[in-house]
C-alpha cells in the first residue's frame, strides 16, 4: 500500500470540525473524549435514546447539543449522505457547538490542581447526591 499524497491525507482532529466516532466495544470510545478535548465536534453513530442512556454523568445536559447523532441503521443501509448532512449544518450552529465544547471541556479532565467542576468534582457530587438519596 502506498501512502496518500499530502492533499488527500486525513486532517488531524485539531484541524477538523467534525470527528467520526463509530461505536467500538462500547457505546463511547476513548477517541470521543479526545475529540471533545480537541474542540472537534464528535459525530456519534447511535440513536438518541442510546446517547441519553449510556453517556457518562459528566456529559449530561450539554453533550447532546455539542455533537451530531447519526442513526446507524439508515447510515449502514446507504440512506444517509454523511458529507451532505454535515455540510448542511450552518456555520453559526457549528460555532455554538464549538463554544459549548470549550465551556464544558474541563468536565472531562481530572485536574491535579483544583479546578472547579472538573471530572473529579462531578463524580464526587454525584456520589454525594446518591448517598443523600439512599439515606432518605
Amino acid at each position: 500500500m502506498r501512502p496518500l499524497p499530502p492533499r488527500h491525507a486525513p486532517s488531524p482532529p485539531q484541524e477538523s470540525v467534525f470527528c467520526l466516532e463509530p461505536q467500538g466495544y462500547g457505546i463511547l470510545r476513548r477517541s470521543a473524549m479526545d475529540s471533545f478535548l480537541l474542540g472537534c465536534i464528535p459525530v456519534f453513530f447511535m440513536e438518541s435514546d442510546e446517547f441519553d442512556l449510556y453517556l457518562p454523568y459528566y456529559f449530561q445536559g450539554w453533550a447532546r447539543n455539542a455533537s451530531v447523532l447519526i442513526d446507524p441503521e439508515p447510515f449502514l443501509a446507504g440512506k444517509v449522505d454523511l458529507f451532505r448532512l454535515l455540510s448542511s449544518i450552518s456555520a453559526q450552529r457549528v460555532g455554538k457547538m464549538q463554544a459549548l465544547i470549550a465551556r464544558h471541556a474541563k468536565r472531562l479532565v481530572y485536574s491535579i490542581d483544583h479546578v472547579h467542576n472538573d471530572a473529579l468534582d462531578l463524580i464526587l457530587e454525584a456520589h454525594w447526591r446518591a448517598m443523600i438519596f439512599h439515606a432518605n
